[in-house]
């Protein structure tokens, strides 16, 4: 185990400020040694503060000892050293890691985890101290396990039931020979006649068995979906007619008996987001596209917003017409606060970040120039690698702040038309100079009217560039083509570089979501350049994809509608 004998303790003011951020997690000395830690956390662990601050990490937090098989100082603690060894953040998969429970002595409260140790360094580059992130999963993880729990008992009824069919089958095969045999032997009428009787009050047995099986498989169905704290609901797509389970209908504020149409559950939905529930239903009529919706609703009896998914697929009707959405809703509005309240922090805290940094441009811009009026070449390249320094700081910060304007719905598409050409040559023609490392091979294009935003457009191709320069090896061609497609205009940015996973793929152009790798790992990035990309193209009814091949290298697109 690493010790560190000396460092610089966190600030009382930084201990407080951590203490009231919107997450869970402990805040640790180099030592293990806890400093603090957040309310959220307090209120996950069911602890104080008190009893935590200046106890070992290990001693607070043991092993529960009624696990014979309980691994979670050992795991915390590899992770830990990790970190403690390369100074660098570390997650872990979702680990169980019961706490103490403060009121009842000896006795342990089940915790499942999904931690992660970041350390925060002094100005000497040492680890000042860690903080612990630790998403409490529990809920999920439980209700997960009861699940799965209910499916193997719904499969094992589907085949007791599949049984059962089978010797009705076979019931009614006898029943036909009997009758057969009926018409031949006069005789034994009334000896077979018994027999099929027999064979009849055995079947109906059966399928009373088969019935009650049913029942149950129903019953458990809906026992998971209350465990959930989830509504169900089969939606008629060609008459509008609902049937809708009672926490389906709560979570609107419907009738709790009565008939249910299509009309009465948009009436609880907030006026933004009806065009996209209309769409999804359309969707679903025409295309049969499955349902996947989050969106807000005002409660029709309280009058609260409230957060709404909405998951489900299409089934087809005997003349094979998409008829029927089967579908399930939960209320996610605990999960949309807590992203706003993160998102709240991220503009905050960059808000905070832009001025001083405004500032230490400025500074630097003016030492250079002085130390290139007394012809110090050495203080002169040293201030132009800081100025590149705070330059990169700021496009990170200003990425952060575009994300928070986008998701509050404040950046605004001013669309005009332009020559997507003639930006593809500016943008190019920029990025060429200021980057010697790569080559920029514009293959020849034509001209494209577009109506869009001529700005974010170009911030868009110059994020697909950036990241061919990051992710390509020096000295290799990166070729920036553009082409028309029926009445979409398609353009691609290629490069020879390391290449992206299959299973990664579908995910790039998610928020926050950075792919994992020892070459990746090198370049810095907070992954929201594609996601914020992708907002634009999106936002423009374009389309944005990327294809790749490890090893062999990536090619980004997006296309625009072509301006008639």
């Amino acid at each position: 185990m690493l010790f560190m004998k000396n460092y610089i303790r966190p600030s009382i003011a930084t201990l407080e400020a951590l203490e009231t951020a919107p997450s869970m997690f402990l805040v640790l000395s180099p030592d293990l040694y806890i400093l603090t830690a957040s309310d959220k956390y307090l209120e996950a662990t069911q602890n104080k503060r008190e009893l935590l601050v200046g106890k070992h990490i290990f001693e607070a937090f043991p092993d529960n000892p009624e696990l014979p098989d309980a691994n979670g100082v050992k795991n915390i603690n590899d992770s830990l050293q990790i970190v403690l060894r390369t100074k660098k953040p570390h997650s872990m998969r979702f680990q169980r890691y019961d706490v103490p429970d403060i009121s009842n002595p000896g006795k342990f409260i089940v915790r499942y985890w999904d931690p992660s140790h970041t350390p925060v360094l002094d100005k000497n580059g040492d680890i000042s101290y860690i903080i612990q992130l630790a998403t409490n999963v529990t809920d999920q993880v439980l209700v997960r396990q009861e699940l799965l729990e209910r499916e193997e008992a719904q499969a094992e009824s589907a085949i007791e039931l599949s049984a059962l069919a089978s010797k009705l089958d076979l019931a009614e095969q006898e029943l036909l020979i009997l009758n057969i045999t009926l018409e031949k032997q006069i005789q034994q009428r009334t000896v077979d006649l018994e027999e099929s009787n027999k064979a009849l009050f055995s079947t109906v047995q059966l399928l009373e068995q088969s019935n009650s099986l049913l029942r149950l498989s129903e019953e458990n169905l809906q026992a998971a979906f209350n465990a959930g704290d989830l509504g169900s609901c089969s939606l008629d797509l060609k008459t509008g007619r609902a049937e809708m389970s009672a926490r389906y209908r709560s979570l609107y504020g419907l009738p709790l008996t009565g008939e249910i149409t299509w009309e009465m559950v948009t009436a609880a939905v907030e006026p933004e987001f009806l065009a996209e529930v209309d769409m999804a239903m359309k969707n679903a009529l025409n295309y049969g596209t499955p349902v996947d919706s989050t969106y807000a609703i005002r409660h029709l009896e309280t009058k609260e917003r409230r957060w709404m998914r909405v998951a489900g697929k299409v089934r087809k009707d005997e003349a094979g017409s998409f008829s029927h959405i089967y579908a399930i809703v939960m209320d996610v509005t605990i999960a949309k606060q807590d992203e706003q309240r993160k998102n709240d922090f991220i503009a905050m805290v960059s808000h905070e970040l832009k001025t001083p940094l405004t500032s230490i441009n400025g500074y630097s811009q003016l030492l250079n120039r002085l130390s290139k009026l007394k012809e110090d070449s050495a203080i002169s390249g040293l201030l132009e690698k800081m100025e590149r320094q705070v330059k990169k700081m700021s496009i990170m910060v200003d990425g952060f702040l575009n994300i928070s304007r986008l998701e509050s719905g404040k950046i605004q598409i001013e669309a005009k038309e332009f020559d997507l050409s003639s930006l593809i040559s500016e943008v190019a023609e920029e990025f060429s100079a200021m980057v010697s490392s790569h080559k920029i091979v514009v293959a020849e294009v034509s001209e494209f009217k577009v109506m869009a935003d001529r700005d974010k457009i170009g911030h868009v191709i110059n994020n697909f560039l950036s990241n061919a320069v990051k992710y390509s090896p020096q000295g290799t061609d990166i070729i920036l083509k553009c082409g028309s497609d029926e009445n979409v205009v398609i353009l691609s940015v290629a490069d020879s570089g390391i290449g992206i996973n299959k299973m990664d793929l579908p995910k790039i152009f998610d928020r926050y979501y950075r792919v994992q790798g020892t070459q990746i790992d090198l370049v810095s990035g907070f992954g929201i350049g594609l996601y914020l990309s992708a907002e634009i193209i999106k936002r423009h009814n374009g389309k944005i994809w990327a294809e790749s091949e490890l090893g062999k290298g990536s090619v980004f697109y997006f296309s625009l509608p072509l301006n008639p």
